[in-house]
């Protein structure tokens, strides 16, 4: 058989439905992005309007099939589609977030009754997006009938049309996040897709009046039986199954490669562009290949047995990806690097088995716009399907490893069912496929069950686990993500825990996670003592959660998280129930979008803070703009407070400055305060207007005896020292803004894809933490002077000085004693201070791990690391003595460890036993491994000690 070769019209045909993919792609994208601000970013409310838009779909390909044979010119009826495309698309656009004010009533009643608003978000969806969706249903049926009329060729008008649309459904996903929102915004980037299509319709008009077009070769009374043959019906079945399974793995890629990388949009694109660059190619291929031969019977079955084994043979083999676990490469390059061998190979199938399946149907039924337009209804039916299956039965019921397994049978099913019988197609091709199936057969009996455990989840927290040492204790693999619980014990108890959701570390329990969570919630106490009513958006591991419990006159509490298999990791966390803050009486546990419960509810908080997910993670960015902030202003009582995490360590510098302006053009007093390290916290409320203010309340919160104990444990040990968390006021913030454009819901792309390396970082924020600037801002600043009693507002100005010592610290670069610097610190803070915390960080351990060490069992007792953090414990306490006891012994057990004998000489010598000093200084045969000359001369001129380096 000899191929055709196509003429101008179908190429210039191809390149216009390429573009109407670039435009439809970025349609979908804007239309999801704006959805997600109306009925949030929840599993539940993304799945309902991506069932809605595919039931608009749907709709388009069952009328096209339809009415399709009875047009006379399906080119100007697709070209009339396209216009509608544009202007109901960027209508969608624009009007989605206005519609919030309808919709608001309609769901407000239903926030307590998820199972009767997610009915109403999937009518919703489907109303809003019923337009477009449709017409974007029926354009490839029109235009299938365009080409078949003219040039005869139905396989290969499916298959290009197919490939060709796909191709810039592609490309349209990597320029909206790599280019057009950035530059144009929301609204901006839908004018170029609204351009795309009417270039398309205007095109295709134009195409028409210069080639003419064919009439539908069978008069209108002689319309095709409606009534399918049981042969259709079968080729409908797969076409079904395949949108179904493709649509599911999609999901379950998706999920698996999250976590290997970080869940920004832009990685999220780039897997979607994999995954629809491989099906454009299988469509082409299919257009091609179809065109030079006859397609046979048993192609379908070919193609789903190797669909199969290419699902359970890539998850096997993926164990020798090329991992990154560091993150050094670019996040499209990484992500394409561990994408395309896992996804692309099977998309190809997908692409080739809807065109061949396509070309069996329409050798079925006769009629290419019927054919066309029932196969993509099959299909879309069954993506639509497939897409929730995969994230509401496979993940969070079977888990990533076996929905592979079960994906695999599922294609090996279909293969059964299409295998054509030897009368059909002889028994050489019955023989032929066998093979294959027998392949299958034999990789899913050896799939290896336990490798997401044993290998993957392994890769995945590697780096984790190394940096903080600690182990997998649990694992959920939940609707909207995998999450590992991760445990650190020292002396057979509880150290800390570690929640990793996709991959990537969000929170944990430890001393420096603790001092800025908890944060969030102790200094509304100080600045709204009489609070009754508080909003806590994002839960994590519950750390602002109790600290919130513990507040005095709290009569609600409010829990906002997106994930219910987080909120269940509480009975985990938590040993005892008593110990669970969503336990307590006054917590309300609501599942949903943060931003989404914000609009509906219709209730006012004194206090409303949180801890969501860092704002480049996808879909995270709606909770850092403008927009979001205003709802939040609106949502306090006046005088109320909000208090919310800036995590600059994951932020450029423009990043920063862009969240910044958001805030502040909401909080007029907005303010910036040290947390931990890179983690800040911005702080603003409400004006209280003719109520007045209530008057700060520093003494308060440490003199609740059990808040007091919780803010020592992270180094807060005296009201002076919240002062020296200060970093700028609302007026000194607009000079580190220098009037950048706010982030807001239109340009999300303010903040930047990449996520920067915090080494590029830290020469500028170090520089705004510089604690003699922030004191100088302190001392100028006029929101301290109208806020901070006189008397305390003094007294806060020394603690500036340690201030600096707790930003090494929770940056990591806090060096313990070994040198004459820290020597020199480390006695002034227990010679001139009431300060204990610091201090014990710098001799090498928390009062968490202390308190361990105090209550360590009888089998602890030879372990040195206990005996030390005895020792240290009793130094800071003040029992030098005692101290130099234990450090003496560790001395005699370990003498090659210099660190016990400066332990040793420090405690004997603030202790008063300047002569046991002077002994233990003659008896060391190496001075120089203990310290510097420096070291010793400091020795020497603070207690007379004689420097055994100037002795040698």
């Amino acid at each position: 058989m000899v191929a055709a070769r196509s003429g101008p019209l179908a190429t210039l045909l191809y390149l216009i439905f390429f573009l109407s993919g670039v435009g439809a792609l970025l349609f979908e994208t804007l239309w999801f992005r704006q959805a997600g601000l109306v009925f949030g970013n929840g599993v539940w409310a993304s799945s309902l309007v991506l069932a809605g838009f595919m039931s608009g779909l749907a709709l388009g390909n069952a009328l096209s099939a339809r009415i399709g044979p009875r047009l006379r010119s399906p080119l100007a009826s697709y070209a009339w589609l396209e216009f509608a495309i544009a202007v109901s698309g960027v209508a969608l656009v624009i009007g989605l977030p206005l519609l919030t004010v309808a919709i608001t009533p309609i769901l407000r009643p239903l926030l307590d009754q998820p199972w009767l608003a997610n009915p109403v978000r999937l009518f919703s969806g489907f109303a809003l997006l019923m337009i477009p969706s449709t017409a974007m249903g029926a354009t490839l049926p029109l235009l299938v009938q365009a080409l078949v009329r003219r040039e005869g060729d139905f396989a290969a008008a499916l298959g290009k049309l197919y490939g060709w649309n796909t191709l810039g459904a592609m490309v349209g996903a990597l320029v909206a996040e790599l280019f057009l929102i950035e530059a144009l915004g929301i609204r901006g980037a839908s004018y170029v897709a609204a351009g795309c299509s009417c270039v398309a319709g205007f095109g295709t008009l134009a195409l028409r009046h210069r080639f003419g077009e064919v009439v539908a070769h069978t008069p209108e009374d002689h319309r095709p039986s409606q009534t399918l043959a049981a042969g259709a019906w079968r080729w409908l079945f797969v076409a079904f199954s395949a949108g179904l399974l493709m649509l599911a793995l999609e999901v379950v890629w998706f999920r698996f490669l999250l976590l290997f990388m970080n869940g920004s949009s832009v990685v999220f694109s780039s897997m979607l562009a994999v995954v629809l660059g491989g099906i454009a190619l299988g469509g082409l291929a299919g257009g091609s290949l179809w065109r030079r031969f006859e397609v046979p019977g048993a192609a379908p079955a070919w193609i789903t047995l190797a669909a199969g084994l290419l699902v359970a043979g890539t998850y096997m083999a993926y164990e020798w990806a090329p991992f990154d676990s560091r993150f050094t490469m670019a996040p499209i390059t990484y992500t394409l690097l561990l994408s395309i061998p896992l996804m692309a190979p099977i998309a190809i199938c997908s692409g080739l088995l809807f065109v061949t399946v396509g070309a069996l149907l329409e050798r079925e039924m006769g009629v290419a716009v019927r054919a066309t337009g029932l196969l993509n209804l099959a299909n879309t039916v069954g993506s639509g399907l497939g897409s929730l299956i995969g994230g509401f039965v496979l993940l969070p019921y079977l888990g990533i490893e076996l929905s592979f397994f079960i994906l695999a049978l599922g294609y090996g099913l279909v293969a059964l069912f299409v295998m054509p019988g030897p009368k059909e197609t002889g028994k050489g091709w019955a023989l032929q496929l066998a093979l294959p199936a027998a392949a299958l057969l034999l990789l899913l009996a050896l799939y290896p069950h336990g490798l997401m455990r044993s290998h993957y989840l392994g890769i995945s927290t590697a780096p984790i686990a190394r940096q903080s040492k600690t182990k997998i204790v649990a694992v959920r693999e939940g609707r909207s993500e995998t999450i590992v619980l991760m445990r650190r014990d020292d002396y057979g108890q509880l150290l800390e825990h570690r929640l990793v959701t996709n991959g990537f570390s969000m929170t944990a329990s430890d001393m420096r996670a603790m001092r800025y969570m908890n944060l969030y919630a102790w200094w509304p106490r100080i600045f709204v003592p009489e609070q009754k009513t508080a909003l806590l958006i994002s839960y994590g591991l519950g750390n602002t959660a109790a600290a919130l419990v513990e507040t005095p006159g709290l009569e609600r509490i409010d829990v906002v998280d997106i994930s219910r298999e987080i909120l269940e990791l509480a009975d985990v966390v938590f040993a005892d129930p008593e110990d669970n803050p969503l336990n307590d009486s006054r917590v309300n546990v609501y599942i949903e979008d943060g931003r989404h419960f914000l609009q509906v509810t219709d209730r006012r908080y004194d206090v409303i803070t949180g801890e969501p997910p860092p704002p480049k993670y996808a879909g995270v960015v709606n909770l850092y703009t403008r927009e979001y902030f205003q709802l939040v202003h609106d949502r306090l009582t006046p005088g109320g407070m909000h208090t919310y995490w800036l995590p600059v360590h994951s932020l450029t510098v423009s990043d920063t400055r862009a969240i910044m302006a958001a805030y502040c053009d909401v909080f007029e007093d907005c303010s910036l305060w040290t947390g931990a390290g890179f983690d800040w916290m911005l702080v603003g409320t409400r004006a209280a207007g003719d109520e007045g203010s209530a008057s700060p309340d520093f003494n308060g919160l440490f003199e609740d005896p059990r808040a007091r104990a919780e803010l020592a444990a992270v180094g807060l040990e005296r009201p002076e020292q919240l002062g020296a968390l200060f970093m700028a006021d609302s007026d000194q913030l607009q000079h580190w803004i220098d009037h950048a454009p706010p982030l807001t819901d239109n340009f999300p792309k303010r903040l930047e894809n990449e996520v920067p390396l915090i080494a590029d970082l830290m020469p500028t924020y170090l520089g705004w933490m510089e604690t003699k600037e922030t004191r100088a801002r302190f001392v100028a600043s006029s929101w301290i002077a109208d806020t901070w009693p006189s008397e305390l507002r003094e007294a806060t100005l020394p603690y500036f000085r340690w201030q600096e010592d707790w930003n090494r610290w929770g940056n990591g670069m806090l060096k313990r004693l070994n040198s004459y610097g820290q020597t020199k610190l480390v006695h002034q803070l227990l010679t001139e201070t009431p300060l204990k915390i610091l201090p014990l960080v710098y001799l090498g351990t928390t009062p968490k791990s202390l308190s361990l060490a105090t209550n360590a069992g009888e089998q602890w007792a030879s372990d040195s690391r206990v005996a030390a953090n005895l020792g240290v414990g009793a130094m800071v306490d003040g029992r030098y003595d005692e101290a130099a006891i234990v450090f003496a012994e560790l001395q005699a057990s370990n003498p090659q460890n210099p660190a016990w004998i400066r332990y040793r000489l420090l405690a004997l010598c603030i202790g008063g036993q300047r002569d046991q000093a002077a002994a233990l200084i003659a008896d060391l045969p190496d001075a120089s491994r203990v310290g510097s000359p420096s070291y010793w001369t400091w020795y020497e001129e603070m207690y007379g000690l004689t420097s055994p380096l100037g002795a040698q």
